[in-house]
Parts: structure tokens; sequence; C-alpha cells
């Protein structure tokens, strides 16, 4: 009998050594939402797995005791538990979290020798996601050198020690800053607009690393996966006119040449040509030398957009029309046809608007295609937008040209045909369009809305973006109008 007594005695103090094999884990979740705390204990049948709190309680308030929720707990309507005895298996969920639920929890087996052995985890619960807010405006159209801020905060509650991190990311220069209480982080960036930003956005992101987890060994050191990303939006970055320029540059000009000012500006600028000395304007982009601007003179340039404006002047001399003072009568002077067909039709063409923009119509003829024109037409240079043009010219032979295009901006399909005459010398392109498009509806008789334009008599400039003399660098400049004309519409779809 002793003996029996003796084994029965051994078997329970073997038992009583078992202990937690696995712990909590650490987690970070919004308020209002269920989390869900699992331990694991050794199997061996006579564990009392306990989950304890330590917000209510600095010590630690028992929360369960086995398979049971103690009902004298303030938050027990809120617990539930499931208890899998046999395999050791425990998990305490807690419902509709409030902020005060966040901080430390741990799980012990009451039964161990000599004393219980903790394992621990940290609860972070966040009110909500960051309150982030701009001073950028809605539309997010912004002028270079603006300086714009945004801030984000993210309140929560969790154990000491504990917070997350908020980092902005951006494009350009720009100045960070972040601070941290025991229940709050705010984050905040500032910067000056500039144009590297344009169709960028700066993000905000909110996440947990290593640090404050895991502070002890039987914390758990996990990290967990919250995390939030903030976006501005991407910025529309606009500029006043720089890099003035113009062109040709000469020491003199003759009469009939013409002169074209260049400017880097978003949105792209209108353009005023002045003959300082008699105050004349000219409202295009390219001025024509006629003999009233004969001798020195000085022009001024001036592009004028939305953000601000520009100046260039020109310092030139146009010298007057001479004829020969010696006659020849050996090789007469050669005439200029008082007609003729154009010399070619490949490079810039362009008319002035009523409104103060240019039509512009980029043409490249390849003769080894029988005249194959390939392009690019821009109805107006106010609106940011061109599309792609192709036709065909006779070969050689450049007194007429046809092409198509298709709006990808709007409805509708346009054709164009034009004759190219050189009268006089001087070449000119007559232009007339016609152009269909019809809404969604369909129709049988009716053929949606047709238009025929007016004659457009359309003068060669010099070659200058987007055209160039390069198809494949032509293509290159309506990929990249494309690209930034879908991000707007992208942006705007989304505000």
């Amino acid at each position: 009998m002793r003996c029996r007594l003796a084994v029965i005695l051994g078997c329970l103090i073997s038992a009583s050594l078992g202990d937690v094999s696995v712990g909590p884990q650490n987690d970070a979740i919004l308020a209002g939402s269920s989390v869900t705390i699992t331990c694991q204990s050794t199997l061996t049948g006579l564990e009392t797995i306990q989950f304890r709190e330590y917000q209510t309680n600095p010590n630690g308030a028992v929360i369960s005791s086995g398979a049971t929720l103690l009902p004298g707990h303030p938050n027990y309507f809120r617990y539930s538990l499931v208890a899998d005895v046999v395999n050791g298996d425990y998990a305490l969920t807690i419902r509709d979290v409030v902020l005060a639920d966040g901080g430390r929890y741990s799980c012990s087996d009451a039964n161990s020798l000599p004393s219980p052995t903790s394992l621990y985890s940290d609860l972070v619960v966040i009110a909500a996601q960051p309150n982030c807010t701009s001073t950028l405006p809605p539309n997010r159209i912004v002028n270079e050198g603006a300086y714009y801020t945004s801030e984000c905060i993210v309140d929560y509650q969790t154990t000491a020690g504990i917070k997350p991190t908020m980092i902005w990311s951006g494009f350009g220069n720009f100045a960070q800053a972040t601070t941290s209480t025991n229940t709050s982080t705010w984050a905040g960036v500032a910067f000056n607009i500039e144009r590297v930003m344009d169709g960028r956005a700066f993000t905000c992101r909110t996440n947990f690393t290593q640090s404050g987890f895991g502070s002890s060994p039987e914390t758990a050191d996990n990290i967990p996966t919250f995390s939030y990303t903030f976006s501005t939006g991407l910025l529309f970055v606009q500029y006043g006119p720089t890099g003035m320029t113009y062109a040709p540059i000469q020491s003199s000009y003759e009469v009939g040449q013409v002169l074209t000012c260049y400017a880097d500006a978003v949105p792209l600028p209108s353009y005023t040509w002045t003959n300082l000395a008699t105050l004349t304007e000219y409202r295009s982009q390219s001025i024509l030398l006629t003999t009233d601007l004969v001798g020195e003179l000085t022009l001024r340039c001036q592009a004028v957009n939305s953000v601000s404006t520009g100046n260039i002047f020109a310092n030139i001399t146009v010298n007057p029309i001479t004829t020969p003072t010696t006659p020849t009568t050996t090789t007469p002077a050669p005439t200029v046809p008082a007609l003729a067909p154009c010399d070619d039709l490949t490079g810039r063409w362009e008319v002035q608007r009523a409104d103060g923009g240019l039509s512009v119509i980029c043409i490249n003829v390849d003769k080894s295609q029988n005249g194959l024109v390939r392009g690019l037409f821009w109805n107006d240079t106010n609106d940011s937008y061109f599309t792609e043009i192709l036709g065909r010219t006779k070969n050689d032979i450049y007194d007429e040209i046809g092409f198509s295009t298709m709006w990808a901006d709007r409805d509708g399909v346009t054709s164009v045909v034009g004759e190219c005459h050189k009268c006089k010398g001087v070449e000119t392109m007559n232009i007339n369009a016609i152009s269909r498009s019809s809404t969604a509806q369909e129709f049988c008789d009716d053929g949606g809305n047709v238009i025929i334009s007016e004659q457009w008599s359309m003068r060669r400039a010099p070659t200058s973006y987007p055209c160039s003399t390069s198809v494949g660098k032509m293509e290159a400049n309506f990929a990249q109008a494309q690209a930034k004309r879908r991000r707007r519409r992208a942006a705007l779809r989304h505000q």
C-alpha cells in the first residue's frame, strides 16, 4: 500500500512541472474590431491555463482559469474563451475592442512548480486610421516655389515604450518631423513646389518596427502587421515662362524672315511681340519681318501664363531690300515664278488663332513609302493635347496632301485636305477639315454631327516642340503627352 501511494504522488509532482509552451503574440488593431489571444500548454493534463490583463490591475487581473471565464472581470461580457483542454490549445477573444483594452496580456499555468511562469504579449489598440490633412488645394494644381505642408496624427493605447513609426516619402526637397507621446504619434512634412514633383505624390506610411516589442525574454517579439499609407494625391505643377529664347539668331535679317519666340512654361503661354520704338504689338509666337521694320530696332517677346510673365529682348537689324546697281547682260537674274508647287511639306506649319494660340501641324513625308505622311496635329497650343496624323501626298510633287486623325480626348474623327503653293517664293498651305462625331447613341438616318471648317492658310515655321525632324522623336513627344494626360485624368477621377 505504501508503494502504490508513492507512485501516485510521484505522478502528481511530475505533472505539476508542466508549463506554457507557446505564449500569446503581439498585435495591433483598430478600435471596434475583435482580437484573439492564443496560448498553448505542454499537454500534461493537469495544467490550469490562465489569461491575465494588466490594464485594470497593474499586477494582473485574471480573465480566465482553465476552460472558465471569470464573471467578476469588468470586461466579462466582451470576452469569449475556446479551451481545448485535451490538446492544450486556448484562445481568448475580445469583442468590440476599446482603447482601454490596449496594453499587456499574459498566459501562464497556475499549477506549474515552483511558481507559474508567464509569457507576455502587447496589444496596440488604434483609435482610428491616421487623421491626415494638407494645405494643398483640392485640385492639387500648384505653382512652382509655393510652400505647403501636410501632416498625420494617430491616437492609440498600448504598453509604455511602444509607438508606431510614421515616415513621409516624396520627390524633390522636403523636410519632415515626428513627435510621440504615450498615446499619440504625429508626423508632418513641409516643402516648396519643384518641377520634379509634377505627376507625383507625398505619402505617409504608418506601421510598427521592432522598437518596444520583446523587452524581456518572456515577452513576444513579433512585429504587428498593421500598416496604413496616406497619399496627398498627384501634384500638377505649374510654372511661369523660363528659358526664353528666339530663333533664328543672326547678325542681321532680311525682309520676309520670321522670328519665333520660345519659352518653357506650364500651362502653355501666349506670346506677344512688341516693337518698342512704335509700341506696335503682334499677338503671335512668330513675327514676320516686313519693310516696316527695316533698320535697327529692339523687339520684345513677352510670354504670359497664369503663373507669371517672361520677357526676352532682341536687338536686331533688318536690312532694306536692295537691287543690283550694275546691270548684267550676260546672265539674266533668275525669275521667281508667280505660282509653283511647294519644295517639300516636311516640317512645321502653323497659323495664328483668333484666341491668341496657334494651330500647328508637324509633317514628315517618307519618300521611300510613296509619300507616306506621319506627324502630329496640335489644334490649339492653349490646350496641352495634340494627336497623331496619318496620310499621304504625291511623292516628289508637293502640291496636295491629305491626312486623318482620331481624337482621344473627345468623340469624333477629322480628315484634312490641303494644297500647298509657293506664291512669289512664299510657301502657303491652304487646308480644310471635315469632322464627324456621334455620341454613344445609336442612329440610322442621323449620322451624327458634321463640321466643315473654314480654310486655314498655314505658313512654314522653324521646327520646334512637338515637331521634330525625327518621326521617332515626334512619337516619343506624343507618348509623353498621352502619359501625362492619363495621370491627370486618373487623378481627377479619384478626387
